[in-house]
């Protein structure tokens, strides 16, 4: 009986011992609701988000450094439709940097997160948006421009689109929006 009993503990502490990493690892590890084309940004990726050096992304802010973004993510719109982007995040974004966005039906959707207002900002941002529908897209938010930011978006449809409720406000910079 105390054979089996010092076998049972011992097999314990070692169950014990050998899970506990892997367990720190995995709650260490996160996702973000963030895609630059089809890659999601996670806590292993976003110093380098697509592996060439030109994209990262820190705490809500999405850096481009002459990032040519074409690749889209896949999602389902507030009305229902299936829809593709180059930058989709899901709660506030702020992009900032310089790059190109084209080849999806938006270069930029943010869908609000459960509190379900929020901001998105271009700061600072140097960038070329073409798309099938519309170079910037929030459901419900506020869209704004800022700082030294210099933002051509063609948009199929709409330039910029607010589909529900919020304010496009360009506090500084030049925006040049057709759609």
């Amino acid at each position: 009986m105390k054979k089996t009993l010092r076998w049972s503990v011992l097999l314990t502490l070692l169950f014990v011992c050998v899970t506990i990493p892997v367990m720190a690892q995995r709650a260490e590890a996160a996702d973000y609701d963030v895609w630059v084309g089809d890659t999601q940004v996670t806590d292993e990726n976003k110093t380098d988000v697509l592996g060439d050096g030109t994209v990262s992304y820190d705490a809500g802010t999405l850096t481009l450094k002459d990032a040519a973004i074409t690749d889209a993510h896949e999602f389902t719109n507030d009305s229902g439709v299936n829809c593709t982007a180059n930058i989709y995040a899901e709660g506030g974004l702020t992009v900032t940097g310089s790059g190109t966005l084209s080849g999806a039906d938006y270069g930029v959707y943010v869908k609000p997160d459960v509190t379900g207002y929020e901001k998105r900002t271009f700061e600072d941002a140097k960038l070329d948006i073409g798309s099938s529908v519309a170079a910037a897209s929030t459901e419900m938010g506020d869209i704004t421009v800022a700082g030294a930011s210099d933002v051509t978006a063609a948009g199929g449809t709409y330039g910029f689109e607010i589909r529900i409720k919020g304010i496009f406000e360009v506090k500084s910079g030049t925006v040049t929006a057709t759609g």
